[in-house]
Protein backbone atom coordinates (compact mmCIF):
# COMPACT_ATOMS: atom_id res chain seq x y z
CA UNK A 1 0.00 0.00 0.00
CA UNK A 2 1.11 3.45 -0.64
CA UNK A 3 1.81 5.95 2.10
CA UNK A 4 2.67 9.26 1.67
CA UNK A 5 2.03 9.97 5.44
CA UNK A 6 2.03 7.81 8.64
CA UNK A 7 -1.84 7.82 9.65
CA UNK A 8 -2.13 7.00 13.32
CA UNK A 9 -4.97 6.25 15.58
CA UNK A 10 -3.94 8.86 19.11
CA UNK A 11 -4.94 7.88 22.06
CA UNK A 12 -6.95 10.93 23.66
CA UNK A 13 -4.09 11.17 25.86
CA UNK A 14 -2.11 11.73 23.62
CA UNK A 15 -3.99 13.88 21.28
CA UNK A 16 -2.67 17.08 21.63
CA UNK A 17 0.90 15.75 20.28
CA UNK A 18 2.83 19.38 19.03
CA UNK A 19 4.45 19.44 16.01
CA UNK A 20 6.99 21.77 17.59
CA UNK A 21 7.99 21.66 21.33
CA UNK A 22 8.19 25.38 22.19
CA UNK A 23 8.43 24.48 25.50
CA UNK A 24 11.25 22.44 24.92
CA UNK A 25 9.37 19.99 27.43
CA UNK A 26 8.90 16.19 27.05
CA UNK A 27 6.47 14.18 28.92
CA UNK A 28 8.06 10.51 30.65
CA UNK A 29 6.30 7.86 32.21
CA UNK A 30 8.89 7.07 35.89
CA UNK A 31 9.42 3.22 36.44
CA UNK A 32 8.85 3.34 40.04
CA UNK A 33 6.00 5.28 40.54
CA UNK A 34 4.19 4.39 37.10
CA UNK A 35 3.28 8.78 36.63
CA UNK A 36 3.99 11.12 34.21
CA UNK A 37 7.09 14.21 34.71
CA UNK A 38 9.01 16.19 32.41
CA UNK A 39 12.06 16.51 31.36
CA UNK A 40 14.33 18.86 28.76
CA UNK A 41 16.03 17.31 25.33
CA UNK A 42 19.05 16.43 27.73
CA UNK A 43 16.80 14.20 29.63
CA UNK A 44 17.17 16.47 32.66
CA UNK A 45 13.97 16.30 34.77
CA UNK A 46 11.83 19.76 34.84
CA UNK A 47 8.80 18.65 36.83
CA UNK A 48 8.92 15.40 38.91
CA UNK A 49 6.86 12.98 37.83
CA UNK A 50 3.67 12.87 40.05
CA UNK A 51 0.56 12.93 37.17
CA UNK A 52 -1.04 10.06 36.21
CA UNK A 53 -2.00 11.29 32.82
CA UNK A 54 -1.14 14.78 30.79
CA UNK A 55 -1.13 16.59 27.56
CA UNK A 56 1.71 18.00 26.06
CA UNK A 57 2.83 21.50 26.21
CA UNK A 58 1.09 23.96 24.13
CA UNK A 59 2.05 28.07 24.32
CA UNK A 60 3.28 27.69 27.84
CA UNK A 61 0.63 25.46 29.32
CA UNK A 62 0.06 21.90 29.69
CA UNK A 63 -3.24 20.01 31.33
CA UNK A 64 -2.56 17.66 33.62
CA UNK A 65 -4.46 15.34 36.28
CA UNK A 66 -3.50 13.76 39.57
CA UNK A 67 -7.11 12.12 40.68
CA UNK A 68 -10.17 10.43 38.67
CA UNK A 69 -13.39 11.71 38.51
CA UNK A 70 -16.78 11.19 37.38
CA UNK A 71 -16.24 12.12 33.32
CA UNK A 72 -12.50 10.52 33.83
CA UNK A 73 -10.06 12.98 35.28
CA UNK A 74 -10.27 16.27 37.08
CA UNK A 75 -8.19 18.18 34.86
CA UNK A 76 -5.68 21.73 35.86
CA UNK A 77 -3.34 23.33 33.26
CA UNK A 78 0.39 23.74 34.56
CA UNK A 79 2.97 26.42 33.41
CA UNK A 80 6.83 25.26 32.81
CA UNK A 81 7.79 25.37 35.85
CA UNK A 82 5.19 22.85 36.95
CA UNK A 83 3.22 25.40 38.83
CA UNK A 84 -0.68 24.81 38.77
CA UNK A 85 -1.93 27.81 37.07
CA UNK A 86 -5.53 27.07 37.03
CA UNK A 87 -8.86 24.38 37.66
CA UNK A 88 -10.96 23.05 35.40
CA UNK A 89 -12.87 20.73 37.69
CA UNK A 90 -14.80 18.04 36.34
CA UNK A 91 -14.94 19.44 32.90
CA UNK A 92 -13.66 17.61 29.77
CA UNK A 93 -10.61 19.73 28.01
CA UNK A 94 -11.43 19.12 24.44
CA UNK A 95 -8.05 20.70 23.15
CA UNK A 96 -5.05 22.40 24.29
CA UNK A 97 -4.04 26.45 23.83
CA UNK A 98 -4.02 27.18 20.11
CA UNK A 99 -3.37 31.01 19.65
CA UNK A 100 -4.42 32.03 23.11
CA UNK A 101 -7.24 29.91 23.80
CA UNK A 102 -8.36 26.23 25.11
CA UNK A 103 -11.37 24.39 24.03
CA UNK A 104 -13.26 23.36 27.22
CA UNK A 105 -16.16 20.46 27.33
CA UNK A 106 -19.43 20.96 29.65
CA UNK A 107 -21.64 18.21 30.15
CA UNK A 108 -24.03 19.66 27.03
CA UNK A 109 -22.01 22.57 25.81
CA UNK A 110 -18.42 23.61 25.23
CA UNK A 111 -16.38 26.94 25.59
CA UNK A 112 -13.05 28.80 24.91
CA UNK A 113 -10.75 29.59 27.56
CA UNK A 114 -8.07 32.22 27.73
CA UNK A 115 -4.78 31.85 30.06
CA UNK A 116 -5.96 32.77 32.91
CA UNK A 117 -8.56 29.99 32.75
CA UNK A 118 -11.56 32.63 32.03
CA UNK A 119 -14.46 31.64 30.26
CA UNK A 120 -13.99 34.15 26.92
CA UNK A 121 -16.36 35.59 24.45
CA UNK A 122 -19.15 35.79 27.32
CA UNK A 123 -20.84 32.23 26.15
CA UNK A 124 -20.81 28.82 25.32
CA UNK A 125 -21.84 26.16 21.58
CA UNK A 126 -23.06 23.45 21.15
CA UNK A 127 -20.02 22.22 19.69
CA UNK A 128 -16.15 23.73 18.97
CA UNK A 129 -15.47 21.82 15.63
CA UNK A 130 -12.07 22.94 15.80
CA UNK A 131 -9.29 25.39 17.81
CA UNK A 132 -8.08 28.50 16.71
CA UNK A 133 -5.65 28.53 13.37
CA UNK A 134 -4.43 31.52 11.15
CA UNK A 135 -7.40 33.66 13.57
CA UNK A 136 -10.09 31.13 12.60
CA UNK A 137 -12.44 28.64 14.55
CA UNK A 138 -14.86 26.42 13.37
CA UNK A 139 -17.92 26.00 15.92
CA UNK A 140 -21.39 25.20 15.39
CA UNK A 141 -24.72 26.73 18.25
CA UNK A 142 -26.01 22.90 17.92
CA UNK A 143 -24.04 19.82 17.69
CA UNK A 144 -23.58 18.71 14.26
CA UNK A 145 -25.57 21.40 12.39
CA UNK A 146 -24.85 25.05 11.42
CA UNK A 147 -21.29 25.35 11.29
CA UNK A 148 -19.73 28.82 11.03
CA UNK A 149 -16.46 30.51 11.09
CA UNK A 150 -15.50 33.42 14.02
CA UNK A 151 -12.44 35.34 14.73
CA UNK A 152 -10.39 35.25 17.90
CA UNK A 153 -12.56 37.71 18.95
CA UNK A 154 -15.65 35.46 19.17
CA UNK A 155 -17.29 37.59 16.18
CA UNK A 156 -19.01 35.61 13.52
CA UNK A 157 -16.56 35.64 10.18
CA UNK A 158 -19.08 36.65 7.22
CA UNK A 159 -17.07 37.22 4.26
CA UNK A 160 -16.58 33.18 4.08
CA UNK A 161 -18.96 30.49 2.61
CA UNK A 162 -20.87 28.68 5.43
CA UNK A 163 -19.34 25.49 4.78
CA UNK A 164 -15.58 26.72 4.67
CA UNK A 165 -13.12 24.08 6.63
CA UNK A 166 -10.45 25.41 8.78
CA UNK A 167 -7.58 27.02 7.33
CA UNK A 168 -4.29 25.97 7.01
CA UNK A 169 -1.19 27.19 5.23
CA UNK A 170 -3.10 30.90 4.83
CA UNK A 171 -5.96 28.61 2.39
CA UNK A 172 -9.10 26.78 2.81
CA UNK A 173 -11.64 24.75 1.11
CA UNK A 174 -15.12 24.90 0.60
CA UNK A 175 -18.26 24.27 -0.67
CA UNK A 176 -20.91 26.35 -2.30
CA UNK A 177 -24.07 26.03 -5.12
CA UNK A 178 -21.22 26.32 -7.64
CA UNK A 179 -19.33 22.98 -6.02
CA UNK A 180 -16.18 22.90 -4.06
CA UNK A 181 -13.26 25.60 -3.67
CA UNK A 182 -10.44 27.20 -2.06
CA UNK A 183 -10.50 30.75 -0.41
CA UNK A 184 -7.70 32.81 0.97
CA UNK A 185 -7.54 34.14 4.44
CA UNK A 186 -8.85 37.73 3.01
CA UNK A 187 -11.60 36.11 1.10
CA UNK A 188 -10.51 36.11 -1.80
CA UNK A 189 -11.27 32.86 -3.78
CA UNK A 190 -8.64 31.52 -6.14
CA UNK A 191 -10.61 28.75 -7.74
CA UNK A 192 -14.36 27.44 -7.41
CA UNK A 193 -16.70 25.23 -9.20
CA UNK A 194 -14.73 22.31 -8.63
CA UNK A 195 -15.89 18.56 -8.25
CA UNK A 196 -13.62 18.17 -5.36
CA UNK A 197 -10.06 18.91 -3.99
CA UNK A 198 -7.49 16.71 -1.76
CA UNK A 199 -5.94 19.09 1.06
CA UNK A 200 -4.25 22.34 0.23
CA UNK A 201 -1.33 21.63 3.15
CA UNK A 202 1.48 21.54 0.29
CA UNK A 203 2.73 23.97 -2.04
CA UNK A 204 0.43 22.44 -4.65
CA UNK A 205 -3.28 20.64 -4.08
CA UNK A 206 -5.05 18.02 -5.94
CA UNK A 207 -8.45 19.00 -7.64
CA UNK A 208 -10.92 17.10 -9.70
CA UNK A 209 -12.63 19.81 -12.13
CA UNK A 210 -15.96 19.46 -13.22
CA UNK A 211 -16.01 17.00 -16.32
CA UNK A 212 -12.39 16.65 -15.87
CA UNK A 213 -9.87 14.21 -14.26
CA UNK A 214 -7.73 15.46 -11.19
CA UNK A 215 -4.49 17.65 -11.86
CA UNK A 216 -2.69 19.72 -9.48
CA UNK A 217 -3.13 23.94 -9.23
CA UNK A 218 -0.56 26.56 -7.30
CA UNK A 219 -1.79 28.43 -4.49
CA UNK A 220 -2.80 31.04 -6.66
CA UNK A 221 -5.07 28.12 -8.38
CA UNK A 222 -2.55 28.39 -11.32
CA UNK A 223 -2.53 24.30 -13.37
CA UNK A 224 0.70 22.69 -12.48
CA UNK A 225 0.21 19.12 -13.33
CA UNK A 226 -3.21 18.74 -15.73
CA UNK A 227 -6.01 17.46 -15.16
CA UNK A 228 -5.63 14.40 -16.98
CA UNK A 229 -5.40 11.88 -14.19
CA UNK A 230 -7.27 9.71 -11.69
CA UNK A 231 -7.40 10.32 -8.18
CA UNK A 232 -5.26 7.58 -7.00
CA UNK A 233 -2.43 8.05 -10.06
CA UNK A 234 -0.78 11.39 -8.87
CA UNK A 235 0.38 11.99 -5.20
CA UNK A 236 3.12 15.36 -4.45
CA UNK A 237 6.42 14.05 -4.29
CA UNK A 238 7.99 17.37 -2.72
CA UNK A 239 9.96 19.29 -4.09
CA UNK A 240 7.94 20.39 -7.26
CA UNK A 241 7.93 16.98 -8.17
CA UNK A 242 5.52 14.48 -8.70
CA UNK A 243 4.73 10.84 -8.60
CA UNK A 244 2.62 9.52 -11.59
CA UNK A 245 1.25 6.03 -11.67
CA UNK A 246 0.58 3.39 -14.88
CA UNK A 247 0.19 0.32 -14.53
CA UNK A 248 0.29 0.00 -11.44
CA UNK A 249 4.02 1.54 -10.90
CA UNK A 250 5.09 4.80 -9.85
CA UNK A 251 7.59 7.20 -11.41
CA UNK A 252 9.13 10.47 -11.02
CA UNK A 253 7.44 13.98 -13.06
CA UNK A 254 8.26 17.28 -12.84
CA UNK A 255 5.77 20.82 -13.03
CA UNK A 256 5.42 19.66 -16.73
CA UNK A 257 4.20 16.43 -16.52
CA UNK A 258 6.93 14.82 -18.27
CA UNK A 259 8.78 11.74 -16.58
CA UNK A 260 12.23 12.22 -14.58
CA UNK A 261 12.31 8.65 -13.70
CA UNK A 262 9.81 6.18 -15.57
CA UNK A 263 7.55 3.96 -13.56
CA UNK A 264 9.05 1.46 -11.55
CA UNK A 265 7.82 1.47 -7.83
CA UNK A 266 5.36 -0.33 -6.14
CA UNK A 267 5.42 2.13 -3.27
CA UNK A 268 6.21 5.55 -2.33
CA UNK A 269 6.64 7.91 0.13
CA UNK A 270 7.48 11.61 -0.06
CA UNK A 271 10.94 13.18 -0.52
CA UNK A 272 12.19 14.57 2.77
CA UNK A 273 16.14 15.86 2.69
CA UNK A 274 16.70 15.04 -0.69
CA UNK A 275 15.54 11.44 -0.29
CA UNK A 276 12.53 8.95 -0.44
CA UNK A 277 11.88 5.64 0.88
CA UNK A 278 10.59 3.75 -1.75
CA UNK A 279 9.95 -0.22 -2.81
CA UNK A 280 10.43 -1.97 -6.00
CA UNK A 281 8.62 -5.12 -5.00
CA UNK A 282 6.30 -3.54 -2.68
CA UNK A 283 8.80 -5.72 0.96
CA UNK A 284 11.99 -4.48 0.32
CA UNK A 285 12.87 -0.76 0.84
CA UNK A 286 15.39 1.53 -0.22
CA UNK A 287 15.73 5.13 -0.53
CA UNK A 288 16.38 7.03 -4.19
CA UNK A 289 17.32 10.23 -5.01
CA UNK A 290 15.58 12.55 -7.08
CA UNK A 291 16.92 11.28 -10.46
CA UNK A 292 15.74 7.85 -9.21
CA UNK A 293 18.93 6.13 -8.64
CA UNK A 294 19.05 4.15 -5.51
CA UNK A 295 21.30 5.59 -2.39
CA UNK A 296 20.44 3.30 0.05
CA UNK A 297 20.05 -0.06 -1.90
CA UNK A 298 16.20 -1.78 -0.66
CA UNK A 299 17.57 -3.42 2.69
CA UNK A 300 14.77 -2.61 4.74
CA UNK A 301 11.03 -3.99 5.31
CA UNK A 302 9.72 -0.29 6.26
CA UNK A 303 11.31 2.71 6.11
CA UNK A 304 10.20 6.54 7.49
CA UNK A 305 11.46 9.85 5.89
CA UNK A 306 14.94 11.66 6.66
CA UNK A 307 14.86 14.39 8.94
CA UNK A 308 17.66 16.19 10.72
CA UNK A 309 19.68 13.63 9.10
CA UNK A 310 18.65 10.24 10.41
CA UNK A 311 15.88 8.25 9.71
CA UNK A 312 14.05 4.81 11.09
CA UNK A 313 13.34 1.81 9.10
CA UNK A 314 12.74 -1.87 9.77
CA UNK A 315 15.09 -4.37 9.53
CA UNK A 316 13.68 -7.05 11.44
CA UNK A 317 10.82 -8.97 9.84
CA UNK A 318 7.77 -8.91 10.95
CA UNK A 319 5.18 -11.81 9.87
CA UNK A 320 2.15 -9.33 10.71
CA UNK A 321 1.25 -5.67 10.91
CA UNK A 322 -0.12 -4.78 14.03
CA UNK A 323 -3.24 -2.53 13.49
CA UNK A 324 -2.71 1.26 14.05
CA UNK A 325 0.94 -0.07 15.38
CA UNK A 326 3.96 1.96 13.17
CA UNK A 327 6.87 -0.20 14.61
CA UNK A 328 10.08 0.30 13.71
CA UNK A 329 13.54 -1.07 14.77
CA UNK A 330 16.93 0.69 13.72
CA UNK A 331 18.09 4.29 13.62
CA UNK A 332 20.70 5.12 10.31
CA UNK A 333 22.47 7.77 8.75
CA UNK A 334 22.12 8.97 5.12
CA UNK A 335 25.21 6.37 4.30
CA UNK A 336 22.94 4.06 6.10
CA UNK A 337 25.18 3.68 8.91
CA UNK A 338 23.35 2.24 12.03
CA UNK A 339 23.12 4.56 14.79
CA UNK A 340 20.89 2.48 16.97
CA UNK A 341 18.78 -0.57 16.62
CA UNK A 342 15.72 -0.29 19.46
CA UNK A 343 12.24 -1.44 19.03
CA UNK A 344 9.55 1.51 18.53
CA UNK A 345 6.21 0.62 18.63
CA UNK A 346 3.98 3.78 17.56
CA UNK A 347 6.91 5.51 15.93
CA UNK A 348 5.35 9.93 16.39
CA UNK A 349 9.32 11.15 14.52
CA UNK A 350 10.32 14.37 15.91
CA UNK A 351 8.65 15.90 17.71
CA UNK A 352 10.66 19.13 18.40
CA UNK A 353 14.23 17.73 18.69
CA UNK A 354 13.52 14.83 20.10
CA UNK A 355 12.32 11.65 18.26
CA UNK A 356 9.78 9.85 20.28
CA UNK A 357 8.05 6.39 20.32
CA UNK A 358 6.33 4.32 22.66
CA UNK A 359 7.64 0.88 24.52
CA UNK A 360 4.50 -1.69 23.74
CA UNK A 361 1.60 -1.84 21.30
CA UNK A 362 -1.08 0.43 21.23
CA UNK A 363 1.03 3.70 22.75
CA UNK A 364 1.41 1.28 25.60
CA UNK A 365 4.75 0.24 27.86
CA UNK A 366 5.28 5.20 28.04
CA UNK A 367 6.78 7.10 25.97
CA UNK A 368 10.41 7.17 24.97
CA UNK A 369 12.83 9.87 22.58
CA UNK A 370 16.00 9.48 20.94
CA UNK A 371 18.34 12.27 20.36
CA UNK A 372 19.49 13.57 16.54
CA UNK A 373 22.25 11.04 17.00
CA UNK A 374 20.07 8.62 17.49
CA UNK A 375 20.74 7.92 20.75
CA UNK A 376 18.20 7.35 24.26
CA UNK A 377 17.19 10.03 26.23
CA UNK A 378 16.83 8.88 30.10
CA UNK A 379 15.38 11.05 32.59
CA UNK A 380 17.59 11.92 35.25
Amino acid sequence: MKKIGILLIILFAFANLVVAQESGLYKFLDDTNGKYGFMNETGKIIIKPQYIITSDFSEGLCYVSVETSARGYRWFFIDTLGNKVFDVGDNFVEKGFSQGYAVINGNNEEWFIDKKGNKAFGRTWGDIVTDFNEGIAKVSDVKFKGDYLIATDGSKIDNMPARSFIFQNGLAGFYDETGSGIIKRNGQVIISGLENCDGYLNDYIKVKKKDAKWGFIDKEGVTVLPFNYEKDDIEYANDSLFYIKENGAWGIAGLDGRYIVKPSFKNVHAFSEGLASVSKDGKSWGFIDKTGNFILPPAYYLADSFKNGICAVRKQYQKFETANDYYLDTIIDKNGIILNEVGMHCYMGFVGGLIEYYGGMHFTGGVHYLNKQGKMVVPH
